[in-house]
């Protein structure tokens, strides 16, 4: 296993040239690991891809801008929208951007200086330090890529003449640049451990811990062992299952519920539901993280953490159509009938307690709603139902509450056509003591959870695209990008309704239509097992899944296979160092940094080791800022506090478990921004600069915290002892507890203002509760970063 304790970090250097150790990481059939055994149709990671201009200029050591012998030399001052116009660019890059830039506007040097790719973050469209580089150049065969990049964006092939006027046009409009004169400022060692502590734990860092890598000999190996000790323990199981949740998608967005056929429960029911649904395969990768796994194994487990109602949920969507139509009946009268749980799921005949439902009778289809106390008016006789739906509580149901807490490890089996040996979703007496269950549809890795799906859905007309496209940005942190120019099968999977290859759409769709094939096989477009016709049978019949996507091609399988692909892809290692760096510093690392590109061979080498990758890059420069690198240049990596972090620090640095919770803060909490996704969108979706509004919503947080722990009995902040809990401010609440000196200095000034207030004739409780809001709203609380 490798050591990370080996990494070093150093400061970029000033050029970047290739060299044969450092080429760019692309697959190829000389790759020097074994292929992965994918069954009889292996992984390809030879493609046959067309060569591209960017592919021949890498390959030889010729300048790609040199003037061919043949062709004059262009005059000052060429015109790049002619060029761009002549060549079709604008077709679909022109005043209505199909592919959102405009090469034919005005003052298109000025808009395209110093700006980012869309698709490739890491990349300049005009690069003024380094012209060489500018993306205009690789993508039209007129440049090379830079050292490490991943870049592969290619554009039809333009003219020599055209590429020495383009290169001659940028060199002209970087000619007079001048870099902005910031001196890197290297970030206080303190700040640099308590952000690291607020990411993996929520507390304050002691001073017993920054002399411990103050007085350090190796700053960065003493990072290191501090940082393991950090991470351990329900603290930083809580801030990983944030991370996760985000990161894996399976935080909800909505919740329609077409994969239970409509759930009708009442509120309370609906909460737990959607937190199960939520926490299962959160709580199963991190149990992969905490079990030192291969990281990659979130793409193809099929052992997840659930509950006895996960079980419920998850078996539900197996039933076939004869199985829907099974009649269950539901009394309130005994009469001689048993109404021992066994009996009941024997019989489907389901004792409910409550006089007022009469006799129902409805068919299985309806049954998980009544499971999950809720069924219609019209399927019950003899009823004194007052509303449609009748709806019922923990306290009456068949599930009852300890059914949504009793977490463990369960193996879901898939056999696509089983019927012997199948625990049916109702019966709960014995999913209550199953390690392993019998799924006819696959439950393998994070992409096809309850979650997932309710994110993801799809329709006749999608037919899956947006649930892989998601799939994708989720394991490889990287969508489809119609320059992508690994060849897809030809088995005529492509929709040509959708993309005629003579259209832009088309260069996405000839990647992402095969893999619609491993959904289609195992789900209907509600994500249930396939029946009937229409919306409930099988679409893409007799389609044969492929994959073909950033030069890793294979055919065949279901969606293990899918699955496997994605954890064995040569992306999947830096996905994951980039998704740590958005959850650390609120901003993209720059992939061409030797320290990313370090870590990412560490990780890789290490059999994804999620958590040892966490320790060292948390250490490295890349987010402590102790030296300057790539990726932060002049730029201080500090964000406002966002709503998981402020809430975790706020508990545990006022001494309330889950203070959030508490009516009149969870009322307004929600103002406050968190990490969140976007379809479509590779990055997080995380505000970093305080505005109006999250000032406003941090200080209502602030009062409403203040008026809760603010109290005659608060053990932190006593009412009756204003000098400590000023001093508990300072210390506990700001975490200057490892700075004394600052700690005392602070507390002067809060003393201060508590006096002021009572010279106002604030009440001693106004006045400290005033005291405590100023203390909440420093950067100390409100900041990540300082």
């Amino acid at each position: 296993m490798t050591n990370f304790d080996d990494f070093e970090s150093s400061r970029p250097p000033e050029t970047t040239q290739l060299s044969e150790q450092d080429e760019d990481h692309t697959v190829d059939t000389n790759d020097d690991e074994p292929p992965v055994d994918f069954g009889p149709d292996s992984i390809d990671l030879g493609a046959p891809v067309p060569p591209t201009d960017m592919a021949a200029n890498d390959a030889t050591t010729s300048d790609p801008t040199e003037a061919d012998a043949s062709v004059s030399t262009p005059e000052i001052g060429c015109e790049p929208r002619r060029i761009f116009q002549q060549n079709g660019c604008l077709n679909c890059h022109g005043e209505q951007p199909q592919a959102g830039l405009n090469l034919g506007q005005d003052n298109l040097a000025q808009s395209m200086l110093n700006t980012r790719s869309a698709d490739c973050p890491d990349r300049l469209l005009i690069d003024p330090i380094t012209p060489e580089y500018s993306l205009l150049l690789q993508v039209v065969g007129a440049g090379n890529r830079p050292e490490g990049d991943q870049c592969n964006i290619v554009m039809p092939e333009i003219s020599n003449a055209d590429k020495q006027c383009l290169t001659q046009w940028i060199n002209e409009s970087v000619s007079e640049y001048e870099p902005p004169d910031e001196d890197f400022e290297i970030t206080p060692l303190r700040s640099s451990l308590q952000k690291v502590k607020t990411l993996l734990r929520g507390d304050s860092v002691t001073e017993a811990e920054l002399g411990q890598v103050a007085n350090a000999p190796d700053e960065q190996s003493a990072m290191r062992t501090l940082y393991r000790s950090w991470s351990t323990g329900d603290l930083f199981d809580s801030k990983m299952m944030a991370f996760l949740k985000v990161a894996l998608q399976q935080q909800l967005q909505d919740f329609q519920t077409d994969q239970f056929n409509r759930l009708r429960t009442g509120r309370a029911v609906t909460a737990s539901i959607r937190r199960v649904i939520e926490d299962s395969f959160v709580r199963t990768a991190l149990h992969i993280v905490n079990s030192n796994q291969s990281f990659a194994n979130v793409t193809q487990t099929q052992t997840w953490m659930v509950t006895t109602a996960n079980l419920v949920l998850l078996l539900y969507g197996d039933q076939s159509d004869q199985e829907r139509q099974t009649v269950h009946t539901v009394f309130s009268t005994p009469n001689g009938r048993p109404t021992g749980l066994r009996q009941q799921i024997n019989r489907k005949a389901w004792f409910l307690d409550r006089d007022e439902l009469g006799e129902c009778e409805l068919s299985q289809q309806h049954l998980l709603n009544f499971l999950m106390g809720a069924i219609l008016r019209r399927f019950c006789v003899n009823h004194d139902i007052g509303s449609n739906v009748f709806r019922f509580g923990f306290a009456d149901m068949h599930l009852n509450e300890d059914d949504f807490n009793d977490w463990r490890l369960v193996t879901l089996d898939f056999q696509p056509n089983a019927d012997d040996g199948r625990i049916p979703f109702y019966d709960i007496r014995r999913l209550r003591t199953a390690d392993t269950v019998i799924t006819r549809i696959p439950r393998v890795g994070f992409f096809s959870t309850n979650a997932f799906f309710e994110n993801w859905l799809t329709n006749v007309d999608n037919q899956f695209r947006v649930v892989v496209n998601q799939a994708l940005l989720v394991g490889l942190h990287t969508k489809f990008l119609q320059s992508d120019q690994t060849a897809p099968y030809n088995d005529g999977q492509i929709d040509g309704e959708h993309a005629e290859p003579n259209q832009p759409c088309y260069g996405c769709h000839k990647n992402i239509d095969p893999m619609r094939a491993y959904f289609s096989k195992s789900y209907n477009v509600n994500y249930q097992r396939p029946f009937g016709e229409g919306d409930n049978a099988r679409i893409l019949t007799g389609a044969r899944p492929s994959f073909a996507y950033k030069s890793v091609r294979n055919r065949g399988g279901d969606l293990r296979r899918f699955g496997r692909l994605l954890g064995e892809h040569p992306q999947f290692a830096s996905a994951w160092v980039q998704k740590l760096c958005l959850f650390a510093n609120s901003t993209r690392c720059n992939e061409r940094d030797p320290i990313f590109r370090t870590l990412v061979d560490q990780f890789r080498s290490n059999n994804y080791n999620l958590k040892e990758l966490i320790v060292a890059l948390f250490a490295s420069p890349l987010v402590s800022g102790r030296s300057e690198t790539l990726s932060n240049g002049s730029l201080p990596l500090i964000s406002i506090s966002r709503r998981d972090h402020l809430c975790a620090s706020l508990s545990l640095r006022t001494g309330r478990p889950d203070i959030c919770s508490v009516n009149r803060i969870r009322n307004i909490i929600g103002l406050i921004p968190n990490d969140d996704f976007a379809r479509g969108a590779d990055d997080f979706t995380q505000p970093t600069l305080p505005n109006p509004i999250y000032l406003t919503a941090a200080d209502a947080v602030c009062k409403a915290v203040a008026n809760t722990v603010v109290r005659n009995s608060d053990a932190i902040f006593p009412l009756g002892e204003p000098d400590r809990a000023i001093s508990a401010m300072a210390n506990t609440l700001m975490g200057l507890v490892a700075v004394p000196e600052r700690a005392a200095e602070v507390s002067g000034i809060l003393t201060d203002h508590y006096d002021q207030a009572l010279a106002d004739n604030a009440t001693r409780q106004d006045a400290l509760r005033s005291t405590f809001v100023s203390a909440c709203l420093t950067p100390d609380v409100l900041g990540l970063g300082l």
